[in-house]
């Protein structure tokens, strides 16, 4: 069974408490070192060649980006910051406007406009996410920025396929996968996957999951969602389905086990993935796709004892690799061997476009 899970969007919280005393639940700020909007947030303003800053984005101070930039990167009128459209590309120069209450001239209370010369003063600013107490706050903050002018940035290469973790675990691991980069991520069942995860909360909110891999492609600096499917059976996946969603031509497909195992057909041995080869690219057509990794990974306890999941993903063409003769949880294992494969793909000579950074 194959589904395809929409991304929408929607906001995600996570509440907290102590044992004794219950404390405020502050919204999660999620974006970080990238503000991500969508393109349908965007509003042109402007038209023509001279019209340089020529679309806009509107955000309520209620939105929990607008609070970010007010509270932790502390962004005021004038400043810049780092842009990025979901799914399009990055903007490094979004100019900041502040819009308040009609009849407020206050501005920012950490902030004095005229000196006793008559001049603007120094702003002065407290560290970021320390300033005093705002009285009235923004109404929106207005992002204008030239969309002709952003830059388009390279999906990533390497897909994972994980067997469905528990739910609170799926829940931390979706922003470290977006944060290391993912191009395709495919939920799959295995023996040892309890069937009560398939009906957590989580994957019956696609917003949830859009939330999470936001949060982790924020912090990145990414701006492409990774396309999330789900496959209910993983031999029917596998048999029917994997070529059509990640087809493999040009493509090296991994799955981690830690130690040889007896399949019905063979005995497979863990290699390195540093010692395994590029897949074959074809170099007399532009058009040919550049290399990509299919990294696969078990669930807690493994793959199944009888080899029979492991003889699956040999016969679609997987080479089983281990990360040394520790036994991994499936987040670690999963984070370090996306780390790894991005690291081989650069390592084949065709590195990945890379673009900045905070």
């Amino acid at each position: 069974m194959l589904l395809a899970l929409a991304p929408t969007s929607s906001s995600y919280q996570l509440s907290s408490s102590l044992p004794r005393r219950r404390l405020p639940v502050a919204p999660r700020l999620l974006m970080l070192n990238r503000i991500q909007v969508r393109t349908k947030e965007i509003q042109s303003i402007g038209s023509g060649s001279t019209a340089r800053l020529s679309s806009q984005v509107v955000l309520p101070f209620s939105d929990t980006r607008a609070k970010h930039c007010a509270a932790i990167l502390r962004l005021r009128d004038g400043d810049e910051l780092k842009l990025g459209i979901v799914n399009v590309g990055i903007c490094d120069n979004a100019a900041v406007r502040w819009v308040w209450p009609e009849g407020y001239e206050g501005g920012w209370d950490d902030m004095e406009s005229v000196g006793a010369d008559g001049h603007p003063k120094t702003k002065t600013r407290n560290k970021p996410g320390k300033g005093k107490q705002q009285r009235t706050n923004p109404v929106s903050l207005e992002l204008t920025f030239n969309a002709d002018e952003s830059r388009e940035v390279e999906r990533p290469r390497v897909d994972l396929m994980l067997a469905l973790p528990r739910p609170l675990q799926l829940q931390r691991m979706l922003p470290m996968i977006a944060q290391l980069g993912v191009g395709t991520l495919i939920l799959t069942n295995a023996y040892k996957v309890e069937a009560d995860y398939w009906g957590c909360h989580l994957l019956r909110q696609p917003d949830a999951v859009d939330d999470l891999l936001l949060e982790g492609l924020a912090q990145s600096g990414d701006v492409h969602l990774p396309r999330v499917v789900l496959a209910k059976r993983i031999q029917a996946f596998l048999e029917d389905d994997l070529d059509e969603v990640l087809p493999p031509e040009a493509s090296l497909r991994v799955v981690a086990h830690p130690y040889p195992v007896q399949t019905p057909n063979t005995t497979l041995f863990p290699a390195r993935l540093s010692q395994l080869g590029s897949p074959d690219v074809s170099t007399s057509s532009p058009q040919s796709p550049p290399p990509r990794i299919l990294v696969a990974v078990g669930p807690e306890g493994g793959w199944d004892e009888g080899g029979h999941e492991l003889g699956l993903l040999a016969g679609k063409g997987f080479n089983v690799v281990d990360l040394g003769p520790r036994i991994l949880r499936s987040d670690v294992a999963a984070n370090s061997l996306l780390a790894l494969a991005h690291e081989q793909i650069r390592s084949w000579g065709q590195p990945e476009k890379q673009h900045t950074h905070s």
